[in-house]
């Protein structure tokens, strides 16, 4: 059984500018933020020497010290990027929710992009549902939230202040 959350917005800046932005490992923490119950996130970095690319797998530490292990699906700039993770949930999370793929789709529209981001949690037993629904529903404000940020960033005086980052941790 699959819980969706789903979040999409444009950004008047280049699709380039907005995908480079928007994966970079150094604009994580600097646009998602935790929003209760889902922690924000305070780090993400690659292992020594690899850049994103399709396997690869990014270590992303959250706010409140959980470290997710996501796996790179699909890399293709400045269109599609795909991840999934699957260890590192604390309880009681890890005891709803087995796993999440999540794609972001970017588009040219007009001058600007258009940013799809979707994620599709696995959940462990249709008893967790009742419990989940709620989360994902939050989970998807999280996103929207986060999505924002970047909007406002990227299309402020200062947008360079995001972006357009680059694939490797400061």
């Amino acid at each position: 059984m699959k819980l969706i959350a789903t979040a999409e917005i444009e950004i008047q800046r280049s699709r380039e500018i907005v995908f480079n932005t928007l994966v970079a490992c150094t604009t994580y923490p600097r646009i998602l933020h935790a929003k209760w119950p889902v922690p924000g996130i305070a780090l993400a970095e690659l292992p020594e020497g690899d850049e994103l690319a399709a396997g690869v797998r990014r270590l992303v530490t959250l706010t409140d010290g959980t470290v997710i292990d996501e796996e790179i699906l699909e890399f293709e700039r400045p269109r599609v990027h795909r991840y999934a993770w699957s260890k590192g949930l604390r309880c009681p999370f890890s005891l709803m929710v087995r796993r999440a793929k999540s794609p972001r789709h970017f588009y040219e529209v007009g001058d600007g992009a258009k940013v799809e981001w979707t994620y599709a949690f696995e959940v462990t037993n249709v008893l967790c549902y009742p419990a989940v629904k709620p989360l994902s529903m939050r989970f998807g404000s999280w996103m929207r939230a986060g999505l924002m940020r970047a909007k406002s960033a990227l299309e402020s005086a200062t947008g360079d202040q995001l972006g357009p980052g680059d694939d490797r941790p400061d």
